[in-house]
Parts: C-alpha cells; structure tokens; sequence
C-alpha cells in the first residue's frame, strides 16, 4: 500500500497537478487518495528525502520552486542527453511510434501556446516514455542477439 501511494503522489506531482508552492497536508492527499494517514506520511517522507518535497510551511508540504539559474541548468544538461537520446531511440522506432511522437510535439507546442500546463507535462511525460521504452527495446536486443 505504502509504495502504491507513493507512486501515486509522484504521478501527481509529474502530471502538475501539484504545482511548486501549493500546499499538500497529509489529510488533504489522504483523502485524496482514500487512504489512511499512514502511507500518505510515508510517501512524503520519501519524497523529501528525495528532495522532491519541501516544507512550505509547518505542516504543509510542497514542490520547490527552481531558481531560474538551476532551470537554466537542467536545460541545458537535458537538451544534450535528449537529443542524443532521441536521435538513437528513433533509429528503432517504427513509422507509427515517430508519427505518434511528431503528433506529441505538435501537441506539447499547442498546449503552451493555450498555457495548458497540464496538458503539456502529459504529452511531455509520454514522449519520454516513447523515446525510453524504444531505448529500452535497443538494449535488450544487444542482450539478445
């Protein structure tokens, strides 16, 4: 139960639907979930030990905000690895997974011209996905042949 709620917080955190500063408060997520205190407090636990989390304020929790020098940061680290690592999972992409990967972006770009942040980390999180589980496949072959 206790990893079940975990994951479940992490995806909510993910998708946006907790945003950097919001407040999150065990009740709140308990009831949220249907879950008793317990594996609420645990998965917190976790995710600030993960840095995840932070304490907002007395008992409440929340995203950290990044500082526009560490987001500049990251930016930069994760176009180089994306990018390489785009261009070698679509070497084993079929014409459906690259087609449905163009639409993710068509997408991705539509949602930040209506600021639907919401949508945006969807599609975001799905076209990584894409690009690992096409990586993923590239390496069990090597394993394979």
């Amino acid at each position: 139960m206790q990893e079940q709620v975990y994951l479940r917080v992490k995806v909510l955190i993910l998708s946006g639907s907790v945003k950097p500063g919001q407040p999150v408060t065990i009740p709140a997520l308990s009831e949220t979930l249907g879950v008793s205190h317990m594996p609420v407090r645990e998965a917190l636990r976790r995710l600030v030990a993960e840095r995840a989390l932070t304490v907002v304020s007395g008992r409440s929790l929340g995203v950290p905000a990044l500082s526009l020098k560490r987001l500049e940061e990251l930016v930069r680290v994760r176009v180089e690895i994306e990018r390489f690592a785009s261009e070698w999972a679509a070497e084993n992409m079929t014409a459906e997974e690259l087609d449905g990967s163009a639409a993710l972006v068509a997408g991705m770009t539509d949602a930040i011209g209506q600021n639907d942040v919401t949508a945006f980390l969807r599609m975001n999180r799905d076209f990584h996905f894409g690009i690992y589980a096409a990586l993923l496949h590239k390496s069990h072959e090597g394993f394979i042949s």
